[in-house]
């Protein structure tokens, strides 16, 4: 096991695209990370992102030019892990989906931002997108 637990927190929309967050408190860790997951054109969950802080995260929440609030650590985490012995990204991202009802918890989430995008953005790829293939919400 290399997480101690999981939870869904949000959906953030950034880079034209709609992510789930998860708070995520790791075995090696003191504090919890924030997990960022991207659902693909096959509708698999698949980690973007894991974002370390420095404070906790309901505390101290944003960036200013002073620090860097939030530091991405997917790239270094992960091959530090795999060369360290540790968890790969695949398994690290497996033990995440497999957390309680994260998985099914955030497909729904994402699910209801598209809609919410879709019906309120006439123009927006959310909605041609959800148009087009008739997607129906993840079965709970």
């Amino acid at each position: 096991m290399h997480i101690k637990k999981a939870e869904f927190s949000r959906v953030i929309p950034s880079d034209g695209k709609l992510y789930g967050e998860i708070k995520v408190w790791p075995v090696r860790e003191t504090l919890p990370m924030l997990a960022w997951f991207v659902q693909g054109e096959d509708d698999c969950l698949t980690l973007s992102k894991l974002i370390r802080k420095q404070e906790e995260l309901d505390l101290d929440w944003y960036d200013n030019d002073l620090r860097q609030a939030f530091d991405d650590v997917t790239e270094e985490w992960f091959v530090e892990s795999v060369n360290g012995g540790g968890c790969n990204r695949t398994e690290f991202e497996r033990e995440i989906l497999d957390y309680g009802e994260v998985a099914s918890v955030m497909e729904q989430r994402l699910w209801e931002a598209k809609q919410e995008l879709a019906d309120s953005a006439i123009f927006s790829p959310y909605a041609a997108h959800s148009a087009s293939n008739g997607r129906h919400p993840p079965d709970l």
